[in-house]
């Protein structure tokens, strides 16, 4: 699996994440990471990785928020890679964390809140849309 990084600077916001600290082990993409490694076996498997100990773990809207990703996902064909394409810190511990999966027949954009304590990285939030609006920053959308 060919996985692109990118280290975005934020603008305007003077924050920068690089590469090193977004991928270190434990680091606040290592959860993301391994959810799309997981996808290469199925939308089912990349979302039980993302969820597992975050907030959305018990989530009682997981069965609907599923069946929207798998309906993504079958729509798009084969998932073949992703790349991060913007880290924002926004304080006590929660980190955004901005990505593009590309797939046979289009993209995905996601948006992940993270929060990282000293043992590990969870997710907390997530969401994806086919549009990059739906879920990037505007700041990302109009430089694209």
């Amino acid at each position: 699996m060919a996985v692109r990084l990118m280290a975005v600077a934020a603008v305007g916001l003077g924050l920068t994440c690089g590469v090193t600290s977004l991928t270190a082990s434990g680091g606040p993409a290592r959860p993301i990471d391994l959810g799309f490694m997981a996808l290469h076996s199925g939308p089912d498997r990349a979302m039980r990785q993302w969820i597992f100990g975050g907030l959305l773990e018990n989530s009682p809207d997981l069965p609907e928020r599923l069946e929207a990703f798998r309906a993504s996902t079958r729509r798009l064909g084969r998932y073949e890679d992703h790349q991060h394409v913007r880290v924002v810190e926004v304080g006590g511990g929660s980190i955004l964390v901005y990505s593009s999966a590309r797939f046979q027949r289009g993209t995905l954009f996601f948006r992940f809140t993270v929060f990282q304590d000293l043992l590990r990285s969870r997710i907390n939030a997530l969401a994806w849309s086919d549009d990059p609006a739906g879920v990037f920053p505007e700041d990302v959308v109009s430089g694209l």
